[in-house]
């Protein structure tokens, strides 16, 4: 039985499931269209955290850090929302079946 797949990766054959184990959310957001921003919001804290701890390494100020962590993690973000329209561009659907 064909089931929907709507995680961002599902075009390279990444169930949502496996997307729910490897992200740690909720299995219950699996085949849903919900999933995709659970995944980003996690994607996106997880970027924001990393990005400015880099900064601060490298030595720069913490509102400088904060200002490139936040703009590193928009650009992120940004970018994954533009590869799932282009999916719906390119297929007319929201998810992949398989």
């Amino acid at each position: 039985m064909l089931m929907k797949h709507y995680n961002v990766a599902a075009q390279q054959g990444i169930t949502d499931l496996e997307t729910c184990r490897l992200m740690g959310v909720p299995s219950t957001l699996a085949n849903t269209p919900e999933i995709n921003e659970a995944c980003i919001t996690k994607v996106y804290e997880r970027n924001l955290q990393a990005e400015k701890e880099g900064a601060l390494e490298a030595g720069m100020s913490i509102q400088e850090a904060d200002r490139i962590a936040l703009a590193k993690a928009e650009e992120g973000k940004r970018e994954t929302i533009e590869r799932l329209d282009a999916r719906v561009k390119a297929t007319g659907k929201n998810y992949m079946e398989f």
